[in-house]
């Protein structure tokens, strides 16, 4: 959803935005401001999504700021030069944890992306499309297809509404050609934030995001 902060109390830390369509003032905190280099202004505009507090309560999550950069990275440390006439000394103790290191990635490769990842890959159950993943998130993305294939109905107001590609991420198409889903977060008490993207009516391919809206990968049918 869009909308415009007309209250922001920068001493406590939290304010009110009016969503764009016009309904109820949505409470926020500034923990849900994601990645902007200065704090919320009272008439800054922002994306956000709704949920709900341990009370029931209407909340904004994962509150963007439009029109403000993104925080700056830090720069990395520079080390001054070593003084003249003392070669450089290895750490044996150094020596042997990068090496430890170097094996873990190597395993780590071989079983995600190397010849025994097929071996070790959880086995999906059903029909449909899916992506290699952890397995409780694998349940929760095959649910979320699911429900697609059967038109609902969605545990969000959110679910089944267009997907608006303001991150430019997906091929550009007229509005209206994407549509967005949730997929359950396990422990999460929010919408989180993974989606399947779907294009095309009906369908003709399946997007799937873990870091809301950042990156995309398609979903490969399965054989």
């Amino acid at each position: 959803m869009q909308g415009k902060i007309v209250t922001w109390n920068d001493d406590r830390g939290f304010g009110f935005i009016q969503p764009d369509d016009g309904s109820a003032e949505v409470f926020f905190h500034i923990s849900a401001v994601r990645n902007a280099a200065r704090r919320p202004q009272k008439g800054d505009r922002a994306a956000f999504d709704i949920t709900r507090d341990k009370s029931g309560r209407l909340k904004a999550a994962w509150v963007s700021l439009e029109g403000v950069a993104p925080q700056a990275q830090p720069a990395p440390r520079q080390r001054g030069p070593r003084p003249a006439g003392r070669p450089a000394q290895g750490n044996p103790l150094k020596l042997l944890s990068g090496a430890a290191l170097l094996v873990l990635l190597f395993v780590g490769w071989l079983l995600t992306q190397g010849p025994l990842h097929k071996l070790f890959s959880p086995a999906p159950a059903g029909g449909g499309s899916t992506l290699q993943v952890e397995a409780p998130i694998q349940r929760e993305i095959d649910k979320t297809l699911a429900l697609i294939r059967r038109g609902g109905p969605y545990p969000h107001s959110q679910d089944g509404t267009v997907f608006q590609n303001r991150e430019r991420q997906l091929p550009a198409q007229p509005r209206g050609y994407y549509r967005e889903y949730t997929v359950r977060t396990p422990g999460l008490s929010h919408r989180g934030p993974r989606r399947i993207v779907t294009s095309g009516n009906p369908p003709v391919i399946y997007y799937y995001t873990e870091d809301h809206y950042k990156s995309f990968r398609v979903l490969e049918p399965r054989p």
